[in-house]
């Protein structure tokens, strides 16, 4: 897996910020996707889901969590896919030495909308990176990262099936790494191009672990782009 953790880097469009989503330079993908979540209405309400993770309320709180996760369906009539890559917008404050892992679960053809086990990462053990890119932007700036597969890592992705692409923060983390995954809110849901696709958290307790149950983020999608090729 070949992450690069700044292909561009842009305003992140804050809705108190007054910042439109067609007025930034993270508007569109860098690359032609199949499906996505992004861009969005330029009304839609914006908030920043971390992972370092901290999980932002509405009212600014922020509550950390292990793993963020974004779900994504392969429509029946579209056939498997091979999975290419994935993009994100997000925004980051790398810490050296601090790393985070991707995984990749298969939620099967009639997933639970509100939870689900972690389950087997469909992407080979070692999935891990760092982010070594600082930002050269201010408050509202974010950047598009990308993950680029390849060999066994290039997923087989069943038609008619579920998926959560997770990124999960190493508990050895120092405090300071964070990693936040920008995400839509409950309007943008109404027309979302990836329907019924619901983010998913697990929030940091005492005790808690990045294997625990992922519980859903109420009304929430993050910004992810899929690029995949047709499966022969």
């Amino acid at each position: 897996m070949v992450v690069e953790d700044c292909m561009v880097e842009g305003l992140i469009p804050f809705a108190q910020a007054g910042v439109a989503v067609g007025d930034s330079e993270l508007s569109k993908w860098p690359e032609e996707v199949r499906y996505t979540s992004y861009p969005i209405e330029v009304t839609s309400q914006v908030a920043c889901t971390a992972l370092s993770t901290q999980e932002r309320l509405n009212d600014g709180t922020p509550v950390t969590s292990r793993v963020v996760g974004q779900s994504f369906g392969i429509p029946s009539e579209d056939g498997d896919q091979i999975l290419e890559k994935i993009f994100i917008t997000a925004a980051a404050n790398p810490v050296k030495g601090s790393s985070y892992s991707a995984r990749l679960v298969d939620l099967g053809d009639s997933p639970d909308r509100d939870s689900y086990d972690a389950g087997k990462s469909l992407l080979p053990a070692d999935a891990t990176f760092e982010i070594t890119t600082p930002s050269s932007l201010g408050k509202g700036a974010g950047r598009i990262m990308s993950f680029t597969f390849s060999g066994a890592e290039r997923v087989r992705l069943k038609a008619g099936h579920w998926y959560s692409f997770e990124l999960v923060a190493n508990p050895d983390n120092k405090p300071a790494a964070g990693l936040s995954w920008f995400r839509s809110g409950a309007r943008a849901m109404a027309t979302a191009p990836l329907p019924e696709a619901t983010a998913f958290c697990v929030p940091t307790t005492e005790g808690t672990t990045k294997d625990d149950r992922r519980t859903l983020v109420k009304d929430r999608q993050c910004y992810i782009g899929i690029k995949t090729s047709p499966a022969k």
